[in-house]
């Protein structure tokens, strides 16, 4: 047998339904595609001549991150957000959006997704402008995308920090526009590693026509949609006040809500919206870390015992899933008073297979399982922050700081090998990133320090 590629030594995580722990293990892996997993004892002798050898041996191998809600160029609001909270978002970040170009756009979405990456991330799902500039960067890198653009028809972003919600419903039918040529230029493109949905931002900064035009238009192509629900005060005091409802109810009674909904946050969503999603399909993507920011957090006791599907995801300006994996866990036992509600599995599952199921991706990846996508991660567990080790995947989700990711293959080829990119040039990235939100600083008149 030629033509094929094989990781050998190590511990697999692989997350398969039975949750297998293979020591010694090896996997290998055809072209983009797994087709055995297993001991290198067993399978050694039948694959005994790969064309590539990835050595892990003395290191711990794992099915790549899924992040399911980012914002790629959020770099640019790092140092702004993170003791400012609503306030910051509303009346910092969101103004500043109108002064990022396209040329930035290209410089804040490669370092967004060069951080991804080192982290251990191989999927992204992302809503932000310039979309079509986000899917490139994530075709050069290698990894996978869900991308959507970010459709809107107030005036202004950043003015709903006031409550003006003063509408250009032109320029919201012109953004979903861009969507729709977005969706026809890169769905399923890359060898089907990017993917295309519609980013109806939120439910109140989109009109109620214009949230019917998108689900019109998932519809028409067959796509998911991505959009923030209840995720912010000021969100759902807007809807009170026009709809007189909630966000999840707003949305369902335009038809909108189905299982091929994405809706991230779902901070201010009470028992009656989870009923509503539950019965709808609808699912979540978590985001902990940025919440837990905010001083804000969805009720996720009962959004874990609905049955509704969720994801994590790190949002913007810090991209690390495993930061959102212990928040996942420590935010909840804390809120809850219950230590069982979260646990290392249940996190690193989220992570994974919660959020590959949420982007409708689950029979390609989440998992090391022959059939799926070779989407892979090497650990060098050599650390001292992991070391002892007795459980792995514990150790891995309590004490990894995510440097410890020394390889990452996406579709059955490295994007990351020996803790440097393979596709980019790192340096040129961070060096032209900083530049580029240096400028969008100045322009918008933000204080820049350096």
């Amino acid at each position: 047998m030629a033509g094929y590629s094989a990781v050998r030594g190590g511990v697999i995580i692989t997350n398969d339904s039975e949750r297998r722990l293979i020591k010694n293990g090896m996997i290998v892996f055809d072209d983009n595609e797994i087709t055995a997993v297993d001991t290198e004892e067993k399978l050694k002798p039948l694959y005994q001549h790969p064309d590539v050898i990835y050595d892990a041996t003395a290191k711990i191998v794992l099915p790549g991150i899924v992040q399911a809600h980012t914002h790629v160029m959020g770099h640019i609001f790092k140092g702004f957000t993170e003791d400012g909270a609503e306030e910051a978002f509303y009346r910092i970040c969101l103004p500043m959006e109108d002064f990022i170009t396209s040329q930035d756009a290209y410089w804040l979405s490669a370092v967004g997704c060069m951080e991804a990456v080192k982290f251990g991330t191989t999927m992204i799902n992302d809503i932000f402008h310039f979309a079509e500039v986000t899917a490139g960067v994530v075709d050069k890198i290698g990894i996978r995308g869900v991308i959507e653009q970010k459709v809107f028809d107030v005036r202004s972003l950043g003015r709903i920090g006031d409550m003006d919600y003063s509408r250009d419903i032109d320029k919201g039918f012109r953004k979903l526009k861009q969507n729709e040529e977005l969706i026809k230029k890169w769905n399923e493109a890359s060898n089907g590693r990017i993917r295309c949905w519609v980013g109806n931002h939120a439910p109140d900064t989109n009109s109620p026509e214009l949230l019917k035009a998108g689900r019109e238009l998932a519809d028409r192509y067959n796509v998911g949609i991505h959009i923030h629900v209840a995720q912010s005060t000021r969100e759902v005091r807007y809807i009170k006040q026009q709809y007189g409802t909630s966000s999840v109810k707003f949305l369902d009674s335009l038809g909108f809500l189905r299982n091929d909904v994405v809706c991230a946050h779902l901070t201010f969503a009470d028992d009656s919206d989870i009923s509503v999603l539950r019965s709808r399909g609808a699912g979540m993507a978590h985001c902990p870390v940025i919440m837990g920011k905010f001083g804000s957090f969805p009720r996720i006791s009962q959004l874990l015992d609905s049955g509704i599907t969720i994801g994590l995801g790190s949002d913007w300006v810090t991209l690390n899933p495993w930061d959102d994996m212990r928040a996942a866990i420590e935010i909840s036992r804390a809120l809850t008073g219950n230590p069982s509600i979260q646990s290392a599995q249940r996190a690193f599952e989220l992570a994974t297979l919660g959020s590959s199921r949420l982007l409708k991706a689950e029979k390609q990846v989440g998992s090391i399982e022959r059939g799926k996508k070779a989407d892979l991660i090497i650990v060098d567990p050599r650390r001292p922050n992991l070391v002892p080790m007795k459980d792995v995947l514990q150790t891995l989700v309590y004490n990894m700081t995510g440097n410890e990711v020394e390889t990452v293959i996406c579709d059955g080829k490295p994007v990351l090998m020996n803790y440097r990119m393979v596709n980019i040039d790192e340096d040129e990235v961070m060096r032209r990133a900083q530049e580029a939100a240096m400028g969008v600083w100045e322009r918008s008149g933000s204080s820049a320090s350096l």
